[in-house]
């Protein structure tokens, strides 16, 4: 019995595992487009995977660094939201937001974590999150939830 439960675990990791593709992001900014707004309000056409995502949305992604020692990739989905005080160094009065794929060199420290940076004229507050489709609004982090009553509830079958 426990072997066929234990073939029935590496069934349902292998099941959640299938299709899996590069992460998938939003990429927009609400200072050029008013439809990447506050919450759930992003248009759903901003979502694109980030090593595939056409031309268009490319240019607004952060070109990933070059080095000889390492091979970056798009790790992670941003949500940035600035608010400038006052017209300064060009930038216009107020508050926009900008959604992108990114990495971190500093992984650990900032991965599924806001911070916040503030100074003379502006602030910004930056979060951070590495499933798909969670710099929407709120972060959402469901699919390992899913598979805990999956697990019990094969054991209990087979047990």
């Amino acid at each position: 019995m426990k072997t066929l439960y234990c073939a029935a675990c590496l069934l349902l990791i292998s099941i959640s595992t299938i299709g899996v593709s590069s992460l998938k992001c939003y990429i927009c900014n609400s200072f050029t487009d008013k439809n990447c707004g506050h919450g759930k309000d992003v248009d759903v056409k901003y979502l694109q995977d980030c090593m595939t995502t056409s031309e268009e949305y490319k240019q607004q992604l952060p070109a990933l660094p070059t080095n000889k020692n390492k091979t970056y990739s798009y790790t992670l989905c941003r949500k940035m939201i600035t608010v400038v005080d006052f017209n300064v160094n060009g930038n216009v009065h107020g508050e926009r937001i900008k959604r992108s794929c990114g990495w971190d060199d500093d992984e650990p420290k900032y991965n599924n974590n806001c911070y916040y940076r503030g100074g003379l004229g502006g602030r910004i507050n930056v979060c951070s999150c590495q499933v798909d489709d969670c710099n929407s609004g709120t972060t959402v982090t469901v699919s390992l939830l899913l598979l805990v009553p999956l697990f019990i509830g094969v054991k209990s079958l087979y047990l």
